[in-house]
């Protein structure tokens, strides 16, 4: 998402296809949401599969639905993504 992006936001929680974002503020929410698809698609590209399926932004982190096993799927999901982010030129 880029790195003003990552300053404001941060994926909080995965659970049945539904990947969360923690959002700053409501302001950063707005510009998000027109955002929501080509992040989804951006995503499943750069897996290979189609792991996302919705996109929801909250500005309450406890308000994510855990389940640990989907909690380390996403681990290793942004952990993936971030070594690949990093090999491309």
């Amino acid at each position: 998402m880029g790195a003003t992006m990552g300053n404001v936001s941060e994926p909080v929680g995965y659970y049945r296809g539904v990947l969360y974002v923690w959002v700053k503020n409501s302001s950063w929410m707005q510009q998000l949401v027109f955002m929501r698809e080509p992040m989804k698609e951006a995503i499943n590209k750069k897996l290979e599969m189609k792991y996302v399926h919705e996109i929801r932004l909250t500005l309450d982190r406890k308000a994510v639905p855990q389940d640990a096993q989907e909690a380390q799927e996403l681990r290793d999901s942004l952990s993936n993504l971030m070594a690949a982010s990093e090999e491309a030129p």
